[in-house]
């Protein structure tokens, strides 16, 4: 048996064919039960390191898994193509063609003629002369349960494989619970690369395929000419043959593949990146006691003292609201070496991130390991209550909630370098405040949320350089320009309270937090404190179905009636923030579709809400109103989410 680590590039372009036996299981990678997470988190290494190509800073290789081959000794002839077969790995090679494939449609619908000679070479052998089997132009034969359709994707442009296959569509999509799982794969990574090239989705965006009409805001962002496209299509490529590696075991005669197959798929507890961490940590600790008689004590009462708290069930735990989805230890450790370089970590390769920080350019960056692992403890109570499992300093507590509600980890490092500064109380409020005023105010103002991670990690890094103050957070956002980075001025806030959908547009549960803001600002110094209900709902105050009790114009108009004047003004009106406010669910149910008195009388009566009771003081609700309303709460919305210019 010998194992070795290869680049794709070095496994795919070899002129080889890989067979998958028959007693291999069919293709199943993209199964909605158990494996589209795969799919998912292979999608996602393979473009978080196509955004390192972009930037410059591919700095690691990511490994992909295993591949487990063995000679095929019935298939050896002169001069015909040589035939391995594929004994474990057929799912993650067979992912690997499908991404391929996917990578070449959205090329060829480029046009770029040499971005798919390029692809196809992965594709496709130069067969010998000796070859008759007509498959042996394929790199993968697969089993015959998969082939028909992997080898028409391997083979067809994208239209023919859905005439070809067409009854595997349903409403124009392939359903999730389809037996073909390479086909759903196949349109998923197509729809992957589409927004990829177009916009640059970043390593923690996915395009959901079995949305029939994705919102726009998913999309927008700095949309690409053919030039920036072919950039990144070319660097996503780079990415996937030159800096992704697979472990390539290769048997030899004499070895059991069946025993071999069984012992790499059994269900042993898999190494987490921090357990190649603690024994690199500790591997060191033992060595700078080295000649001591006691120098194992003195590592196990370090790792007793510094490190079992971190072999609690709650560190390898998946971190709930982070992505890609690794233990929560993972993501505290990528996190660390951020705030404490400057750099943006890629948890994906955190290992050989963890060393090169701990020894940059092979030398020790710390003269004893304690002073390394101090470090790190320095940050744990931090990101403890960042994540809610202790009560910690009440800004970094506050600003963990926002996050939370965000479901946004990425500005943790941030949250690291403020509780460790020296700034004042009032300092640390106003970044921690200013971080939730640039999210609050780039979803109202309909600003793309992709990229984020690379943002703040140029935030952190203007931290580790100038030191963390008041001062350089302003200049930091003064210098973002691109609708990608900014930090929208009051202006803009102003027009898209006003103008803009904000419900459908922003997620349920953001909406009602933005809404019950405003509910706490509408307060005067005389209002009952009342505290927020569990169970808040967004209502419409002029409801969505409208018609039947709310003329336009003083005249009642038919459902969908889109003819009449004032319509489709009506219809947009009725999304904007200045017609919704929150109300328990009850309430909510309760007013349906009622007309405006109606609706009026039940505020009034059920609910103890500011923005509910100024909303029943109204004689009669309409677009007018809904535009004073919309700006009402754009005055405060200026003032409670801030910005720093």
């Amino acid at each position: 048996m010998d194992a070795r680590e290869f680049k794709v590039t070095d496994v795919l372009s070899r002129n080889e064919r890989f067979v998958v036996p028959l007693y291999q299981r069919q293709y199943q990678w993209h199964d909605h039960k158990n494996y589209d997470g795969r799919t998912s988190a292979f999608w996602l290494d393979v473009v978080a390191k196509a955004t390192e190509v972009l930037e410059g800073h591919a700095r690691f290789d990511h490994y992909m898994g295993a591949l487990l081959l063995a000679p095929d000794a019935t298939a050896r002839s002169f001069g015909a193509t040589p035939t391995v077969q594929v004994v474990d790995g057929q799912q993650r090679l067979t992912t690997f063609l499908i991404l391929l494939s996917a990578m070449r449609e959205v090329a060829r619908n480029k046009g770029y003629v040499a971005l798919i000679d390029q692809i196809e070479e992965y594709l496709f052998n130069q067969t010998g002369r000796a070859d008759t089997d007509p498959l042996a132009r394929f790199k993968l034969t697969p089993t015959p349960v998969d082939r028909l359709v992997f080898l028409d994707i391997l083979e067809m442009p994208y239209q023919d494989v859905r005439n070809e296959h067409h009854g595997y569509y349903w409403r124009g999509s392939v359903p999730q619970n389809t037996p073909v799982r390479a086909l759903r794969a196949y349109e998923y990574f197509i729809a992957q690369i589409e927004e990829f090239a177009a916009s640059g989705a970043g390593d923690d965006f996915e395009v959901d395929i079995d949305e029939e009409n994705e919102s726009e805001a998913a999309f927008e962002g700095d949309e690409a000419g053919p030039e920036e496209e072919k950039r990144r299509l070319d660097a996503l490529l780079e990415a996937l043959v030159f800096h992704l590696k697979l472990i390539v075991i290769t048997l030899g005669p004499e070895d059991d593949a069946q025993v071999i197959f069984e012992t790499l798929n059994s269900k042993g507890q898999p190494l987490l990146a921090m357990d190649l961490v603690r024994n690199n940590i500790f591997h060191r600790a033992e060595a700078q006691n080295r000649g001591k008689d006691n120098a194992r004590e003195i590592a196990e009462a370090l790792y007793d003292q510094v490190w079992r708290p971190f072999d609690d069930g709650w560190w390898r735990e998946n971190a709930p609201n982070a992505r890609p989805a690794r233990p929560r230890i993972d993501h505290f450790l990528a996190g660390v070496l951020t705030a404490e370089t400057g750099n943006r970590i890629t948890v994906r390769e955190l290992y050989a991130e963890y060393r090169a920080w701990a020894a940059p350019n092979r030398r020790p960056r710390y003269e004893r390991v304690e002073e390394e692992l101090a470090v790190l403890q320095k940050h744990v109570p931090t990101y403890e209550t960042l994540e809610d499992r202790c009560e910690g300093a009440e800004d970094v507590a506050w600003l963990g909630e926002r996050l939370r509600l965000w479901q946004n980890t990425t500005a943790y490092p941030i949250a690291f370098q403020i509780a460790a500064s020296d700034l004042d109380s009032d300092e640390r409020w106003q970044v921690a405040k200013w971080l939730n005023s640039f999210l609050v105010r780039r979803i109202l103002c309909d600003l793309t949320a992709k990229n984020l991670n690379q943002l703040f990690a140029r935030l952190a890094d203007a931290f580790h350089r100038e030191g963390v103050s008041v001062e350089v957070m302003r200049e930091f956002f003064a210098g973002m320009t691109m609708d990608t980075t900014r930090f929208p001025g009051d202006a803009e806030l102003v027009s898209s309270i006003l103008e803009k959908r904000a419900y459908g547009r922003v997620p349920s549960r953001i909406l009602t937090d933005i809404l019950w803001s405003l509910e706490l600002a509408s307060r005067t110094s005389m209002t009952e404190e009342t505290m927020r209900p569990q169970s808040l709902w967004v209502e419409h105050i002029m409801p969505q179905t409208w018609e039947p009790n709310w003329p336009l114009d003083g005249h009642f108009v038919a459902e969908l009636d889109s003819d009449v004047p004032g319509y489709f003004e009506r219809e947009e009106a009725i999304q904007t923030l200045g017609n919704l406010t929150i109300t328990t669910d009850r309430l909510n149910q309760s007013l349906g579709n009622l007309g405006f008195e109606e609706k009026a009388l039940k505020l009034v009566e059920h609910s103890n809400l500011t923005l509910n009771r100024k909303v029943a003081e109204k004689a009669s609700w309409d677009e007018e109103e809904i535009r004073s309303r919309g700006e009402y709460l754009a005055n405060l919305a200026t003032e409670i989410w801030p910005t720093p210019n």
